[in-house]
């Protein structure tokens, strides 16, 4: 599997004073996914994660390859969570643990909906696709450092205007105890780091949404129950035919959730029936 590069920057300048930079390169294959690699290495389903979640055939696994977290374990670890996470650069993975041991224990039982998290730096927006059972995460969320942030693909969000003709907007800011609690820092700013404490409210929204969406389709606790030798998609097709997703009736309506069924190929990063 190819692997990421680490390329060294040095200069100097007229008095001999040096400073040196290392980041990663990454490359795309030549079916136009972004090379990734598994955050743990050595994972029960290491070498299944890219196959069978960010590549032009993922969709095509039955689950007795990669079934979702809940078939594995009912009671998830931190551990167990983090094998199943794909990235294209390991800090990625690194602010994702960091944040899972500072929220509750529930978003690791909503994780059992999962059957990978994907990371990357040119994933945007965040999304569920139910035809992988995988949620794909924005790296702009993770970011700490300038070095970190000039990786983050820079393109706006698709749907930033869609409420321009309509000339409407939903302010919303986090709060505790009245005081602010998630702070905006520029990385090209003086001090444009970040630490934990801005990663967190936002990196925990993220997650208790895009795992709201898994949780919509897949219930974590059962699992197990799934047909092994199925896709995601077949086993999760069959309950959206059925009258077993919560959102689709909890409005009179039934059309909370507008779902088209993807096909068995992942294109491009927000792919058709993917949940944002």
């Amino acid at each position: 599997m190819p692997d990421l590069y680490p390329v060294s920057l040095t200069a100097t300048d007229d008095r001999g004073a040096t400073a040196e930079v290392v980041f990663e390169v990454n490359v795309t294959d030549a079916s136009a996914s972004m090379f990734t690699v598994p955050y743990v290495s050595d994972g029960a389903y290491a070498d299944d994660l890219r196959p069978c979640a960010f590549s032009s055939d993922a969709g095509n696994c039955a689950m007795e390859r990669l079934p979702f977290l809940g078939a594995q374990s009912t009671s998830p670890s931190i551990d167990d969570v983090m094998s199943r996470v794909l990235v294209s650069h390991r800090w990625m993975g690194d602010a994702l643990k960091e944040v899972l041991h500072e929220l509750p224990p529930d978003v690791r039982l909503l994780a059992r909906s999962l059957t990978a998290i994907v990371i990357t730096s040119n994933i945007r927006p965040a999304n569920y696709n139910p035809s992988t059972g995988a949620i794909y995460l924005d790296s702009r969320f993770f970011w700490r450092t300038p070095e970190e942030f000039a990786v983050v693909v820079k393109e706006a969000d698709y749907r930033s205007n869609y409420g321009a003709t309509l000339q409407f907007a939903i302010p919303y800011r986090f709060v505790r105890n009245n005081a602010a609690l998630a702070r905006y820092r520029a990385a090209n700013a003086v001090g444009g780091e970040r630490d934990l404490d801005d990663l967190l409210p936002h990196v925990g929204f993220l997650l208790y949404h895009e795992l709201a969406h898994a949780a919509d389709f897949v219930d974590g606790a059962n699992a197990a129950e799934l047909p092994a030798d199925a896709t995601p998609n077949r086993a999760l097709g069959a309950r959206i035919d059925g009258p077993g997703l919560p959102s689709l009736h909890s409005s009179p309506g039934g059309h909370l959730l507008q779902w088209s069924r993807p096909d068995s190929r992942i294109r491009s990063l927000a792919a058709a029936g993917s949940c944002q």
